[in-house]
């Protein structure tokens, strides 16, 4: 009865052992086992000029955004990026932002 048993534990042992592998074998393949430590940050400006009232078409799927109207005929825009990757290339490739114009329509969007 007690050798089943030794059987039986060292079977659940080895089980275990092979999901474990397994589990980390595939987790080491994925992404997010990258150290995401280095940071990358970016300012861009740009300014627009509109003939008349400006409409804003503005996507951002992540931080913070602030809008202030003001007189005139120029939008001034400016973007705050801030990522992290594993190197600096892979953190700069994490955000972009695009920014056109089309007469009096401003889009800017931020690709994450």
């Amino acid at each position: 009865m007690k050798q089943k048993w030794l059987i039986v534990g060292i079977l659940a042992v080895l089980m275990l052992l092979v999901c474990v592998a397994g589990i980390l074998a595939v987790a080491s393949t994925r992404e997010f086992l990258y150290s995401s430590e280095t940071p990358f940050q970016e300012t861009i400006e740009k300014t627009f000029t509109v003939d008349g009232p400006a409409t804003l078409d503005l996507e951002n799927v992540c931080g913070n955004t602030t809008v202030t109207g003001s007189a005139g005929n120029q939008v001034q825009v400016t973007a705050q990026m801030q990522s992290w990757g594993k190197d600096e290339e892979d953190a700069r490739r994490q955000v972009e932002v695009q920014m056109t114009q089309q007469g009096n329509r401003i889009t800017i969007r931020v690709v994450y």
